[in-house]
């Protein structure tokens, strides 16, 4: 199918037609189509959702916020998306640097005991979310760890799924359960080995790579993930849920003390979109080296 066998008001085509451009890099032209297919069809939690990835990947992550708050109440808590775009909006409240805002978003709902949505979306969104608050220097409870952890065992306990076994490697290695980041490391090798994992060895290199992150050995962190930083894409997902990656290998430029490549990462993030957080750490970089 192409464009030209939809009408050009149709709010289906329009919404996924808008965020595959904003997927693709061409944000402002997909955030106008999906906001166009957003306003002829506002109770789509679709096209809620897409209009949120484009608000931020356009560096609009306020917008977003503003967007969610105002439109979750009208979605059903059952709604597939309800856990997921909160979110959203969690992550937006992370970029204006309000971390207990952020946390309080996903206790309310992103949290496996409250959110109704697909077993992917709530393993993801915990863990990202928890691992972005423990990498940007904020406290966790172990609680919501321990939970996660749970969940993960009860959804997830075989490898094999390249986007979900990425977030297993974050959550051992943030709950330091260094056997199960291991076993999973040789499972998934011994995958990619027999040809049975397309992603490829991008994947065990996250986890080695969180596993050392939350070791402290920043330093090899950076060793393990910086080669793979190209192929990241191969997990699937969206940008704005790859993105964790990406920051994690940037905090561990910034701990250290690679400052070079810290502002070279940033300045290319910074050219991509505006960002209060890349901005904030950019000023602490150019202070240290002061």
């Amino acid at each position: 199918m192409h464009a030209h066998h939809f009408e050009a008001d149709d709010w289906w085509f329009l919404t996924y037609r808008g965020w595959s451009h904003v997927e693709n890099g061409t944000v402002r032209l997909g955030r106008d189509m999906a906001q166009r297919a957003f306003d002829l069809r506002p109770a789509n939690a679709n096209g809620a959702h897409a209009l949120s990835h484009a608000m931020f990947e356009d560096g609009a992550g306020a917008e977003a916020e503003r967007l969610i708050s105002r439109w979750l109440p009208t979605y059903d808590r059952s709604g597939v998306l309800h856990g997921h775009l909160a979110w959203h909006q969690a992550l937006s409240a992370l970029e204006r640097g309000d971390p207990a805002g952020a946390l309080a978003v996903y206790q309310t709902h992103v949290q496996p005991s409250v959110s109704q949505g697909a077993p992917i979306n709530i393993l993801t969104d915990t863990v990202s979310l928890l691992w972005r608050l423990h990498i940007y220097g904020h406290k966790v409870p172990a609680s919501l760890w321990q939970t996660a952890r749970s969940y993960a065992e009860t959804k997830f306990a075989k490898p094999g799924f390249a986007f979900i076994d990425a977030h297993i490697g974050l959550l051992a290695a943030a709950t330091g359960d260094k056997l199960a980041a291991s076993e999973r490391v040789g499972a998934l090798t011994k995958l990619i080995e027999d040809g049975a994992m397309a992603a490829g060895p991008v994947v065990p290199a996250i986890c080695r790579a969180a596993l050392a992150f939350a070791d402290g050995n920043y330093a090899d962190c950076v060793r393990v993930l910086e080669p793979m930083a190209g192929e990241v894409a191969r997990i699937g997902g969206s940008g704005a849920q790859r993105e964790l990656v990406e920051d994690t290998l940037l905090v561990a430029l910034m701990r250290s003390g690679e400052a070079t490549k810290a502002i070279a990462l940033l300045d290319e993030r910074l050219h991509r979109r505006p960002s209060l957080r890349d901005t904030l750490w950019k000023s602490e970089i150019a202070a240290w080296r002061r």
